[in-house]
């Protein structure tokens, strides 16, 4: 199989050859640096089935610091058409895959598990694997979880508390 992907304006795109070799949630710090968010939705793909086609613009690029990783995104408009983490694996978002599916993300290219689940911000109950770290390591044990407290803010209760605060 092969996917033609573009950025949002269409100004870059990426071929993707063959199969991811995983798709997750990734939790990691890492993650949340290269794509901004709390947990991603990504596919893996290995070093040689993505690559920018021969002729088309080449895409920006932002290593990243503290991580042996990189971003690259459409100079243009600035969606991330992928990243390549520290072992050389390709990181295509869940975002651009939606968005070559027209808004939503084909099932065969759903997220079957949770990566780096230690490193996550927050709970998610579902009925996928939580690895803590990679896949094959040890899970997440929801039911020997260390329940989280959470200072609940004290919300007045007439206008009269608000007055007078």
């Amino acid at each position: 199989m092969t996917l033609s992907l573009s950025c949002r304006c269409g100004a870059s795109r990426i071929i993707a050859s063959g199969m991811p070799v995983m798709r997750a949630y990734c939790h990691s710090q890492a993650c949340r640096d290269l794509f901004g968010g709390a947990a991603t939705t990504m596919t893996t793909w290995r070093r040689g089935d993505v690559e920018v086609p021969a002729g088309a613009r080449p895409l920006a690029t932002y290593k990243h610091t503290n991580h042996n990783t990189e971003r690259h995104f459409c100079a243009t408009c600035g969606d991330v058409l992928f990243a390549v983490d520290a072992l050389g694996f390709r990181l295509i978002p869940g975002a651009t895959l939606a968005h070559a599916s027209h808004g939503s993300l084909p099932e065969r290219f759903a997220p079957t598990m949770h990566v780096n689940y230690a490193q996550r911000q927050f709970d998610i109950a579902d009925n996928l694997p939580k690895y803590l770290e990679r896949p094959g390591g040890p899970l997440h044990d929801s039911l020997r979880a260390v329940a989280r407290v959470v200072r609940q803010p004290e919300i007045p209760l007439s206008m009269q508390q608000v007055r007078s605060a």
